[in-house]
């Protein structure tokens, strides 16, 4: 086992009640087994204090859930199945599980591909940035659902779901960095004066994140520095290097943190 996976969720001792805020049955998915049995209960995809589920008891999540019931639109064609995910996030550990109403009608809809994906993030300790990146996820494919986006969404257990795992290297959280560093890069014809110095300490932060502290993020900061007009001096960007690098340091030594050259090394 790797340091992606395995995902880890939370189930409850019943299925289909609403009202039922106890998880306290922690199950790492590793194999298809281990993935219908969690999904054969109700679950969550966070540990919660006391295993309460509440945003406010949320204490920190290895993976990030995304339903599809694909009503964004009513044309067959325009429809993605479970097949597709691993080709909308390539290398990412997931775990795919068709919902209770896959391939039925529901609220007025017509039968049609109804799932839910589970993807591997790297561990997160707070609610806010959860629901956060939840939230960037829809907004980057609005073909997931944009009514279930809170730190402490649960999923009805469906013993009969049809479960598919996916293998990779990287995560979740990488991958919507990668998406927006490349977005900054893209739009960035030049970077005029009044936004150079906060401009060039994100792209740093991105770099060092991406990259890892090494001489390619540095030479890929200074190529990027290449776009400022008029261009900073030296000194200043040198400053703004070394102010990322304090950062980088500290985001190191937070718990559960996974280096560049990790993911890149390792498999789930």
């Amino acid at each position: 086992m790797t340091n992606v996976a395995p995902l880890t969720v939370y189930t409850a001792n019943e299925r289909g009640n609403a009202q039922n805020c106890m998880y306290p049955n922690r199950i790492e998915i590793t194999d298809e087994e281990s993935a219908v049995a969690a999904f054969s209960r109700d679950l969550v995809c966070a540990k919660y204090k006391n295993n309460y589920r509440s945003v406010q008891t949320f204490l920190r999540a290895n993976v990030l859930p995304m339903d599809c019931d694909n009503d964004h639109s009513d044309i067959p064609t325009d429809w993605i199945s479970p097949q597709d995910i691993p080709h909308m996030f390539p290398n990412i550990p997931c775990v795919i599980v068709t919902s209770r109403n896959h391939m039925k009608p529901k609220g007025g809809k017509t039968p049609r591909p109804r799932f839910h994906v589970f993807l591997a993030i790297e561990p997160i300790t707070d609610a806010l940035a959860y629901a956060g990146l939840m939230k960037k996820v829809q907004n980057a494919f609005p073909v997931f659902d944009d009514n279930a986006l809170d730190a402490a969404r649960f999923f009805y257990g469906n013993p009969n779901a049809e479960v598919s795992i996916y293998q990779g290297t990287s995560t979740l959280t990488r991958f919507m960095e990668d998406m927006e560093a490349e977005q900054m890069f893209a739009e960035l014809d030049s970077i005029p004066e009044g936004r150079r110095n906060s401009t060039m300490s994100k792209i740093a932060g991105k770099l060092l994140k991406r990259y890892g502290d090494n001489e390619e993020s540095y030479q890929k900061f200074l190529d990027s520095a290449g776009q400022c007009n008029p261009p900073l001096d030296d000194t200043e960007l040198s400053q703004i290097w070394r102010s990322a690098q304090g950062f980088y340091k500290k985001v190191q030594a937070q718990p559960g943190y996974i280096s560049p050259d990790e993911y890149t090394s390792t498999q789930w």
